[in-house]
């Protein structure tokens, strides 16, 4: 299988990943609350969240995944902000940024912010 050509590259992302983001959010929809470490938050955040972290042993349901979309952030995500997800607040501990507008964070469960 090759690498994708421009061309295809810009249908990718212009077509079939916010296409993608709609089908995911429709079938695993949460809404967070994102709090940046500097002050502010942004509500009604639509998030897809994967509970636990691959591998993860010592400690189960400590650790979350989520994926959001950059957009909708009012700055890119980074490590020491924090989401709350129901009852529960984790921090970000990780952020891995896509090509794609869409960043995969690590969330750990953070007892300080409860």
């Amino acid at each position: 299988m090759g690498e994708m050509e421009p061309a295809d590259r810009g249908v990718f992302y212009s077509e079939h990943v916010p296409a993608l983001w709609e089908a995911l959010i429709g079938v695993f929809p949460h809404t967070v609350v994102y709090n940046y470490i500097e002050g502010g938050l942004t509500e009604g955040l639509q998030a897809i969240v994967n509970e636990g972290v691959e591998g993860e042993q010592r400690s189960p349901g400590r650790y979350t995944h989520m994926l959001i979309r950059n957009a909708d952030l009012t700055r890119l995500p980074q490590k020491g902000d924090w989401v709350t997800l129901g009852t529960s607040v984790y921090e970000v501990v990780n952020v891995d940024s896509m090509l794609v507008d869409i960043s995969r964070l690590v969330l750990q469960a953070n007892k300080e912010f409860s």
